[in-house]
This record gives C-alpha cells, structure tokens and sequence, in this order.
C-alpha cells in the first residue's frame, strides 16, 4: 500500500479491496477519490479522502465539527425529491471523524455523490439559473442557524482590508522578485482600488448589513450536476462554512461563473464578465432568497459583485509575492497570472456597472 491507502483504509472494513486515485483541481486539500470491495461481495463503494491543509486550517477539528453541526441543521428540516444532497461524514474504524496520521496530518472522509460531475465553465444560461437557484437553496437552508453554532476557522477570510494589509507587508518581497511587466501592471491595478476594499466590511461594523452562515466558495465547480448537466445535486466544500456577509457568496459564485474563460485564461483579452449569466444567476438566487433579504442587502449587491475578483485578484498577488505558499501551483508564475485573469475581471464589471445595476433592479 502507498500512504494514501494506508490512511483510506481507516475508513474501510477491515481486509476490503481497496483503490485510491487523485481527485479533483482543488487548490487548498489534498483530495482522492477512495472504492473499495468488501470481502466477500461485489459491491464496489467509494468515498472521498481529504488530507485537510493545516496551513489554511489550523483548527482542522473545528472544520469536521463546523461540518456535523451542519448536517445536523439542513437533516433536520422538511424534504423533497428536489433537496439538495451534501456529502455525509465517512468516520473510521474507531468511529472518529478524523483520522491523524504519524507527522500530525488530518486526514478526512466524506461519502461520495454518486452519478454527479463538476463544471469548471458553465454551459449557458440553463446552468447559470440552476447554479443561482441551488446557492439560494443553500442560503435558505443556513440563513437561519445560530452564529453560535459554527466556529470561525478562517478568521479574516473574505475581510477584504486584512488582504489589503497582508499585500502591504508583502511588497517589502518586491526585491527578491525580477520585475517584469505583468507584476507592474498588476500591482498598478490593484493599488489604484486599495482605498475601496473596505466597503462591505465598514458596511457589516456599521450594522448595515447582517452576518449569517455562508458557504464561503460557491465557485463553479463546487456544484455538483446530474451527469446531463440540467439538475444541480450538491454544493460540496464546506470547509469554508462560515458566519460572514451572504454577499461574498452570491458574488464570489457571480466572478466564478459569469467568467466564460475560466480562472487560469490563457489569454487575459477574452476574460469578461458576462451579463446574460449574470442575469440568470442572479434572478434565480434573489427568487428563493428574497423573503428574509433586507433592502439594504440588495444595495451592496453590486459593491460585491466588483469588489469579490479584485480580493481574490490581491490574495493571488499577495501570494505570488510571498513565493507560492497558500495556493498550490504548477509552475512559480501561476498566482500571478491568476491575479491578472481576476483584475481584468474587476475592470470590465467597472466598465458593465450601469448593466448589471439594472439587472439587480429588474430582479427586485
């Protein structure tokens, strides 16, 4: 057995036939995709396999208890054929939720949705109105469990002032790392828009708008469809579950899917932010969540749907200056190019603003 069977098979019956493979383009955990056949059958189950990323998580315990408690809530409530799935929790042979390997890793496993598959980029707006309408689902689900009730594991997550500050003390990075074009532009960029990253963030201390429990990266490809594509079964990655601002969600799912070229674009001039799936998107979120937003949360909608790429855009900078240490990359200069992919994002919803304001209005 490699490692990651040894650690999947603390998950497995005992003397099961056991298979483990990479899974997934997650950028933070270290993901597989575990079968196995129990001795003396034909059954084949499969589960996920995550080695949780202690560097982005380092209360991992928390995370496995932030993800009972929620399975605990949304179980509780009402059902139909048309819910939403979410992966339940797969404990080990001691019926514990987490497995610690012999250098202190966490290692966790979570069923896996069977018939379902992601998208990186979405089809059209079929899919843009499924994906708004499963987050709003989501939403109802959450927006009413206690605060209390789910740990901050990311504190700072999505405070996009923090991200400005840890930008700031990563300049003094700036003479071990060759000048190049690229890096100017971005960093002209995006310090010509520091001064407006704490919009929602003042907005949230001045009590104008009101935290509830989000999901923290409803981006494209934590959708789980049906294998045609025309039914969303599960938003999966709840690691990031969260009491924050419902409008880092809707927008972070908007920069996600509104962006036909993807995050890793290969050429930044066809990267735009697209109003049609921003219609559809938006229109089926705000019909299954209108009934507990407040006017004031419809007025910060479009101050998200700007300000949520240009936080990633930093946060990619910010990293790429710091050598690469939070987001995995395949090769140095990925983050960067990242960075710039998601500024020319910000710069062309500048440039739609009046549109999308519009979209937002006629949704109301």
């Amino acid at each position: 057995m490699n490692a990651e069977q040894e650690i999947a098979a603390q998950f497995c019956p005992e003397s099961a036939s056991l298979k483990v493979s990479p899974f997934g383009h997650g950028v933070i955990n270290e993901t597989f995709l575990a079968s196995y056949v129990k001795k003396g059958s034909d059954l084949e189950q499969r589960f996920i396999l995550q080695k949780l990323n202690k560097n982005v998580f380092p209360e991992p315990e928390k995370v496995m208890q932030n993800l009972r408690a929620f399975l605990e809530y949304v179980n509780a409530k009402p059902s139909n054929d048309d819910a939403l799935q979410f992966p339940e929790i797969v404990t080990t042979r001691d019926k514990l939720d987490c497995y610690i390997d012999d250098n202190n890793q966490y290692w966790r496993a979570i069923s896996y949705i069977e018939g379902s598959k992601s998208f990186d980029i979405i089809s059209g707006v079929d899919q843009g109105r499924l994906t708004g309408q499963a987050l709003g689902q989501f939403h109802n689900l959450v927006h009413d469990i206690p605060l209390k009730r789910i740990y901050d594991t990311l504190p700072g997550f999505h405070v996009t002032p923090s991200y400005v500050l840890a930008y700031r003390k990563s300049l003094v990075a700036l003479s071990r790392r060759k000048s190049s074009t690229m890096l100017d532009h971005g960093m002209e960029f995006v310090n010509k828009r520091l001064n407006s990253c704490s919009q929602l963030q003042d907005a949230l201390n001045d009590k104008i708008l009101v935290p509830r429990i989000i999901h923290g990266d409803p981006k494209l490809n934590n959708f789980l469809f049906n294998e045609a594509g025309d039914k969303v079964l599960s938003i999966i990655d709840l690691d990031t579950l969260t009491p924050g601002l419902i409008h880092y969600d809707i927008a972070d799912c908007l920069r996600s899917v509104c962006n036909l070229s993807g995050e890793n674009a290969q050429d930044v001039d066809n990267v735009s932010f697209d109003l049609e799936i921003c219609a559809s998107v938006l229109g089926a979120w705000l019909n299954e969540t209108r009934s507990f937003l407040t006017l004031q949360d419809y007025q910060y909608i479009y101050t998200a749907i700007r300000l949520l790429p240009l936080e990633l855009g930093l946060r990619f900078l910010t990293d790429y200056l710091g050598r690469n240490k939070y987001f995995k990359v395949e090769h140095s200069e990925q983050n960067l190019e990242r960075a710039i992919v998601q500024f020319k994002l910000v710069y062309d919803i500048e440039q739609k603003e009046d549109e999308i304001q519009e979209i937002i209005s006629q949704c109301l």
